[in-house]
C-alpha cells in the first residue's frame, strides 16, 4: 500500500524546518513578541489619548517585547499550545494511518480467503457466497467512510483551534492586560512617582510635580498620569531631571 507522503510527515517536515533552521524560527517568534508588545503599548497609552507611535523610535519597537511581559507571555502561550496541537496532530495522523492500514489488510484478507474458498465450493453456493463477501466488504468500505468524515471534523477542530488560539494570544490578552494596566493607573492604584523637569529644554528652572502614575516611556518622552487632576503628562526626556520613587507605607 502506497502513503500519502504529507499526511504522516507534516510533524516531521516542521521538526527538520526547526532543527535545521533555529535562527529563523527564532527570529519569527521575536518579530511576534515585539508585534505583540507595540500591540500592547499602543492600547495602553491609546486609553490615555496618546498615540505612542508619534513619540517612538526604532529601538522602541525593537525592546516593545522586553518591556511588555504580557508579549512574552503570548508568546510562550502561543508555542506551548502550537506543539501540543502539532504533537495531537502527529498522533492521530499515526492513528490514522493505521486505521487505513487495518482497512486496507481486511479487504485483502477477505477477499483473498473468499478465492480460496470458493473454488472448493459448489456452483450454487458461489454466488451466494460471493453475495455476503460483497456485503462484508460495502460494510467495511462504509466503515472507512464514517472514518474519513471523522477525520475531516478532525482537522476542522485542529484548524479552529489554532485560529482561536492565534487570534487569543495575538490580541484578546495583550488588548485586554493593556486595558486593565490602564484602568489600574487611572485609578492610582500603581505606585507614585515624584517627577521633576525643567520647564523647557535649556532651562534652568525646574518644575517638581509628586504623585505622578508612571504610564511607561520611550527614547522620546516619558508619560506620567495624574490620578488627582486626571491629566496626562508628557515630559521630553531631555527635560528629565530626575524621577523618585517615594517610600511606600
Amino acid at each position: 500500500m502506497v502513503k500519502e507522503p504529507t499526511r504522516g510527515d507534516s510533524q516531521g517536515y516542521f521538526k527538520e524546518f526547526f532543527l535545521a533552521n533555529p535562527t529563523v524560527v527564532l527570529s519569527l517568534l521575536y518579530l511576534y513578541i515585539t508585534a505583540i508588545g507595540m500591540l500592547y503599548s499602543a492600547v495602553l497609552y491609546g486609553r490615555f489619548g496618546i498615540n505612542v507611535f508619534d513619540y517612538s523610535e526604532i529601538g522602541d519597537f525593537l525592546l516593545a517585547a522586553f518591556k511588555n511581559p504580557v508579549a512574552f507571555l503570548s508568546g510562550v502561550l502561543l508555542a506551548a499550545v502550537g506543539a501540543a496541537l502539532l504533537y495531537y496532530r502527529a498522533v492521530v495522523v499515526r492513528k490514522n494511518l493505521q486505521q487505513e492500514e487495518m482497512f486496507d489488510q481486511a479487504r485483502i484478507q477477505a477477499q483473498h480467503q473468499a478465492l480460496q474458498k470458493v473454488e472448493d465450493m459448489e456452483e450454487s453456493a458461489k454466488e451466494s457466497y460471493r453475495q455476503g463477501v460483497q456485503k462484508y466488504l460495502d460494510q467495511q468500505q462504509e466503515a472507512r467512510q464514517r472514518f474519513l468524515q471523522r477525520e475531516r471534523l478532525r482537522t476542522v477542530i485542529f484548524a479552529i483551534t489554532i485560529v482561536v488560539t492565534s487570534v487569543f494570544t495575538s490580541f484578546v490578552l495583550p488588548y485586554y492586560s493593556a486595558g486593565k494596566t490602564a484602568s489600574s493607573i487611572k485609578a492610582g492604584e500603581t505606585p507614585s512617582v515624584d517627577v521633576r523637569y525643567r520647564s523647557f529644554k535649556g532651562s534652568a528652572g525646574q518644575v517638581a510635580v509628586p504623585g505622578l502614575r508612571l504610564i511607561g516611556a520611550t527614547q522620546k518622552a516619558a508619560f506620567f498620569y495624574n490620578v488627582d487632576h486626571k491629566h496626562t503628562l508628557v515630559v521630553p526626556q531631555s527635560q528629565i531631571v530626575s524621577i523618585e520613587v517615594p517610600e511606600q507605607d
